[in-house]
């Protein structure tokens, strides 16, 4: 029977440690560990190790079986965004590639997946609600400010984990490995109900002409005053009349304007999901 030692720390405050060791000829030769923030997450972590201890015939083939799990392809989540991206056909748009590569830069991209817990997730959710920032791209040419946290909405935190899903439910299958995605999904959850996540809120107006007209002076004399600048005032009037994705918007050539015909290519375009009953 394994294990269960209460710590405190003065960072993380009250840790819980579950460790299994098991003799064999006098000889320890399973001695496994891992630390939670929750007692019942630990004992329920102990159980289940123990539980597929006990499903193999002897400790010799746990620990054949282990090592040879240990010795396959590399499964931290660094590893898992980069089998994700090259499996790809396409490169995702823009957004997304973003979010990704800013996981890769969080503490949690350093752990191997396969072994995550419900906890380990609920314990991301929180550092992300909480403002921790992932570690900068130039470390040397990192300034204070940038490891300063600063708090997230729960909108923002739920657009971050929602790139993690289908890294965990299709990664793993890249790689041919399981990850924990229902652990995710059930992390999650526990989120939405802690208030930690949740939906974008619901746009109740449009701008009013006072403040589209203030937008327009605005960008029209910082352009005028720098022709560098992105000519905003247009874009503006553009997007108004046209009801273009940002997206598709930045994939407009001048080619693509037949000016005789008054017609405009739009490529790749968004097409809304229809319902199935129309």
């Amino acid at each position: 029977m394994g294990s269960i030692t209460q710590r405190k720390s003065k960072k993380d405050g009250i840790r819980y440690t579950a460790q299994i060791r098991k003799k064999q000829g006098g000889k320890v030769v399973v001695d496994i560990a891992k630390t939670f923030g929750k007692k019942t997450s630990a004992k329920a972590w102990m159980q289940r190790m123990e539980a597929e201890i006990e499903s193999y015939s002897s400790l010799d083939a746990f620990v054949s079986a282990r090592n040879a799990r240990n010795a396959r392809a590399d499964t931290t989540g660094i590893a898992v965004i980069e089998a994700y991206l090259k499996a790809h056909r396409e490169e995702p748009q823009k957004t997304k590639l973003q979010y990704l590569k800013m996981l890769k830069r969080f503490p949690i991209a350093k752990k191997d997946w396969r072994f995550l817990t419900t906890a380990d997730f609920i314990k991301f959710g929180e550092d992300l609600f909480n403002g921790v920032r992932p570690e900068p791209i130039d470390i040397d040419a990192a300034s204070t400010e940038d490891f300063i946290e600063k708090p997230r909405k729960p909108q923002t935190v739920a657009n971050i984990l929602s790139h993690m899903g289908p890294l965990l439910q299709h990664g793993g299958t890249i790689l041919g490995e399981k990850l924990p995605y229902e652990a995710f999904y059930e992390a999650r959850e526990t989120l939405k109900f802690l208030g930690i996540v949740s939906r974008s809120g619901k746009r109740e107006r449009r701008p009013s002409l006072d403040e589209l007209d203030k937008l327009m002076k605005f960008f029209f004399e910082r352009n005028r005053a720098d022709s560098r600048c992105v000519p905003m005032h247009l874009i503006i009037l553009f997007q108004i009349i046209g009801c273009r994705r940002l997206s598709e918007t930045t994939r407009m050539r001048w080619c693509d304007y037949e000016h005789e015909n008054g017609q405009l290519l739009i490529r790749d375009m968004t097409c809304p999901p229809r319902d199935p009953s129309t």
